[in-house]
């Protein structure tokens, strides 16, 4: 449905997105995310878990990054929070300030469309919205030369010769002559 109404703009879904939804079902079968519920090292826990199957299973064959993986396995391991805290079409306010929200709510929008026929009540979290007008390309303006403020040539980077790094003089330190 969301390709349907995406004619505003383009639609948007990341690649973990796009394999999260593909191993979903994979992920409800072996560790029954749903019914969970997930608090401090039984969280970790199954984190860890879900990630060494995804690697184990499924990374290697299909050459997924850890970046990858990891956020696979965040959606995963908060939707049961996700699913318990739904209320009216809102979200506690302590659920919606963690860093993982707006993508796990994604994707919870996506799961409740393909379960339960659920129309996404805010398409504009999945589409990028097209330009209104084709906007012409502006050149850049030609900068005047900046005018050489010292007589002297200016020398190129990095130090030549045997002279030390503040002097002109040839042997000692800093312009300091051996004695």
């Amino acid at each position: 449905k969301i390709y349907c109404k995406g004619r505003e703009g383009r639609v948007l879904l990341e690649d973990a997105m796009l394999f999260a939804l593909l191993l979903f079902p994979w992920a409800l079968r072996h560790f029954d995310l749903l019914n969970n519920e997930l608090k401090g090292p039984g969280y970790h826990r199954l984190s860890k878990s879900i990630r060494a199957e995804l690697d184990q299973v499924f990374a290697r064959r299909l050459n997924l990054k850890r970046a990858i993986k990891d956020k696979i396995t965040t959606l995963f391991v908060n939707m049961s929070s996700l699913k318990k805290n739904r209320k009216n079409d809102t979200w506690p306010a302590w659920l919606r300030r963690k860093s993982y929200f707006l993508d796990c709510s994604r994707f919870y929008a996506l799961y409740q469309e393909a379960i339960a026929g659920d129309a996404l009540t805010d398409l504009k979290q999945f589409i990028e919205e097209a330009p209104k007008t084709v906007s012409e390309v502006q050149e850049e303006p030609v900068l005047p030369a900046a005018a050489s403020t010292s007589d002297k040539p200016r020398r190129g980077g990095g130090r030549r010769g045997n002279n030390p790094a503040f002097c002109d003089e040839k042997y000692g330190v800093f312009g300091l002559r051996k004695g």
